[in-house]
């Protein structure tokens, strides 16, 4: 979850590294991060890839530590659809970035898929 501070040159939050680097769109882009609400792999993707009838993919996956939560989010969507690569950092097993029940879950379900994991 994103860090919000009071922002005063906008009255509005400041969400995570946005500050300096926005100008006039600033409160425009805070409003509009302040209205997405947060869903799961499963609920975006399914119905997106049923309606473009799209059968195969790839997936990037990157939200800094939250990778296996993210996934355990998409399994009814990696079930349902052929997805040939999840490309995402492991860090956060070496880092203890996550609870040993979520890395399980996440094994688990990676290796019931058919899933490995590679190094580069």
């Amino acid at each position: 979850m994103m860090a919000i501070a009071e922002d005063p040159q906008c009255t509005k939050p400041n969400v995570g590294s946005f500050s300096a680097k926005l100008m006039p769109e600033r409160c425009q882009l805070l409003d509009f991060l302040q209205g997405l609400k947060a869903t799961t792999l499963d609920e975006a993707l399914i119905p997106a890839y049923r309606r473009l009838s799209l059968n195969h993919t790839i997936m990037k996956i990157d939200v800094e530590g939250a990778e296996a939560r993210a996934v355990l989010g998409g399994i009814k969507f990696l079930e349902l659809f052929d997805v040939a690569v999840i490309q995402m950092e492991l860090l956060w097993f070496s880092r203890k970035m996550i609870d040993m029940e979520t890395v399980k879950l996440f094994l688990n379900e990676m290796h019931r898929l058919e899933y490995k994991a590679y190094l580069p």
